[in-house]
């Protein structure tokens, strides 16, 4: 998809594409579709980007942001195969 929308501009720009296995919060839903209530950060965080390069990089941002160590998997796949709710 970022590659449909992007095209060209990923490389020629340097544009890094990342994502998280989950979110880095423990949630409870406190009204389904409106409102959770936050329980607590996770304990750590899964990301992959592209170019994959860019993972440590992109790993270390996260983990200054959120407090939460971060660490890289080798690919996107990676995040979506994974059971999750």
């Amino acid at each position: 998809m970022c590659n449909y929308v992007f095209g060209e501009r990923l490389k020629k720009d340097g544009i890094t594409i990342f994502g998280l296995l989950n979110i880095p919060w423990i949630c409870k839903i406190v009204t389904y579709g409106e409102a959770v209530r936050i329980i607590g950060p996770k304990k750590a965080l899964y990301c992959a980007s592209y170019p994959h390069e860019e993972a440590n990089k992109i790993s270390l941002l996260l983990e200054n942001m959120f407090d939460i160590p971060t660490f890289t998997v080798p690919n996107f796949l990676t995040l979506t195969l994974t059971p999750s709710n």
